[in-house]
């Protein structure tokens, strides 16, 4: 009897110092990201940008090339959706069809987000590098900062490596770009390594004759853990372009900024409304920048106005709600802007903000 106890004791004793180790490399493994750090760029050879010239920018969230054939597990309320990774057909088709809209619109910056590299959802692949692959549209400068990484995620949804990234791609010289980390809502020392850490991809364009115009990539919180966190982002966003400003750099900040125009809550159906404040958060944006898409902004033969967010919701038959902006320094001459949905529905949960614009005389 006293043998068999032994025997249980060593097994639970060699059973806890697995565990702890098991928690460790886990820990280990999670993103460890400064509050200010220099972010990827790769520099090829490539033109300055010129005063008085015409600039096309679009944004982009491409829900890691999933596509629209899924509902993923946490598309709806506690986390009840079925699906859990696109298909590698699905992946594939949809890079191409999301390499097709790129080279059709040929943009001359592209801002992407939710971009993987690494993660077991999209099998390990650097969705830039493959994207890059598939354009006609050469980009000889890229930039890129990861907002999920780590190499095991013990949640029973995932259960493997993460990896996420924001992307900055340009036709002309970049030559500084900075991660800088995003406010959080805070929890214990395990969880924040292994939860998303988002942040700021910025990046710097030198204007031949002086002067330099500064880019923001930027995905903020989709799902707010504490009431003021969105706000706490949102400046941090409208605080990195007044420091761009006060040095004499212009500013588009683009990306899913995950927050509504302000009017456009109370269009939404009641079940939709719980992740938005009625008084909209955005309000301050809209009167300091020049903001994009608007309500004026349209794409002759699509479905959706001024929408860049369709839902995986299944209960959602079509883009409902405004959550993707280019936000510009009043500076800037808009040109032309819009939403392009015509084509586009199937690629992502969010469609292309595409704004041409005139660099300023600095």
């Amino acid at each position: 009897m006293c043998g068999l106890v032994k025997c249980i004791g060593v097994l639970c004793a060699v059973s806890l110092v697995l565990l702890f180790m098991g928690a460790v490399w886990v820990y280990r493994g999670g993103g460890r990201f400064e509050a200010v750090a220099p972010a990827r760029l790769m520099a090829g050879e490539g033109p300055s940008l010129s005063a008085g010239q015409r600039l096309k920018v679009m944004s982009w969230n491409v829900q890691y090339f999933a596509g629209k054939n899924y509902v993923f597990y946490y598309d709806l309320p506690g986390y009840s959706g079925p699906d859990t990774r696109p298909s590698p057909r699905d992946i594939e088709a949809t890079l191409a069809e999301a390499a097709r809209v790129v080279d059709d619109e040929a943009p001359d910056i592209l801002l992407l987000q939710e971009v993987d590299d690494g993660a077991a959802r999209t099998d390990g692949e650097d969705q830039a590098e493959r994207l890059e692959s598939l354009l006609k549209t050469r980009y000889p400068f890229k930039a890129e900062a990861f907002y999920w990484k780590a190499r095991y995620v013990p949640h029973p949804k995932i259960m493997g490596a993460v990896g996420m990234k924001l992307v900055i791609f340009s036709r002309y010289r970049i030559t500084a770009s900075t991660r800088i980390a995003l406010p959080r809502a805070g929890g214990n020392f395990f969880t924040e390594r292994l939860n998303l850490q988002r942040c700021l991809l910025t990046a710097e364009l030198p204007v031949a004759g002086g002067g330099r115009l500064a880019l923001i990539n930027l995905h903020l919180e989709a799902f707010p853990v504490t009431p003021d966190l969105l706000a706490r982002q949102l400046g941090a966003v409208d605080q990195a372009m007044r420091v761009f400003e006060r040095q004499g750099a212009p500013v588009i900040a683009g990306g899913d900024f995950n927050l509504l125009p302000p009017g456009q809550y109370d269009t939404l159906a009641e079940d939709q409304r719980t992740l938005f404040n009625p008084a909209g958060e955005m309000t301050p944006l809209f009167a300091r920048y020049t903001v994009i898409p608007g309500p004026s902004d349209t794409d002759p033969g699509g479905p959706a106005p001024h929408y860049t967010h369709f839902p995986n919701d299944p209960g959602i038959q079509g883009p409902d709600r405004t959550l993707d902006y280019l936000v510009c320094s009043r500076q800037f001459v808009m040109e032309s802007t819009g939403v392009r949905s015509r084509d586009t529905l199937h690629i992502s949960d969010h469609l292309p903000v595409v704004a041409t614009l005139t660099v300023p005389e600095l």
